[in-house]
């Protein structure tokens, strides 16, 4: 499961990525406070990319980062695809990266267990004397 929410992670902060490049590139907003909004859209995908390898090394500290980051991913793409719709912007990349941090979301939520036990295992091998550098 954690190599599944690794690549949910990926995929999702792709398509948030290429949806806030998509809106950087197409759409020019009169409203300064609207100007800032692809730029976040790019740093947060760009940021659950960078996330989803530290979830696939099964890091403790990704699961619950990766849960936050997810929900976060939920909570912009939902509001950026509405907004987007609202307004007459129909986009498939925001159509799709919407479904993908609902799943990533979910995926985060079910690889908190095995993180913990492959932390768990780390820890123990360590103690041993045995650092692998995992």
């Amino acid at each position: 499961m954690v190599k599944a929410s690794a690549v949910l992670h990926g995929l999702s902060g792709t398509f948030v990525a290429l949806s806030g490049l998509q809106v950087a590139v197409g759409v020019h907003f009169v409203d300064p406070l609207m100007r800032p909004i692809p730029w976040a859209l790019i740093a947060s995908g760009v940021a659950l990319i960078a996330l989803a390898s530290r979830v696939y090394r099964a890091r403790r500290w990704a699961g619950a980062a990766g849960v936050a980051g997810a929900a976060a991913a939920v909570l912009v793409t939902g509001a950026w695809g509405a907004y987007s719709l609202a307004n007459g912007m129909l986009s498939l990349v925001v159509l799709l990266a919407f479904p993908l941090s609902c799943l990533s979301a979910v995926a985060a939520l079910l690889a908190l267990a095995p993180i913990a036990r492959a932390a768990a295992a780390r820890a123990r091998l360590a103690d041993e004397g045995i650092d692998l550098g995992l």
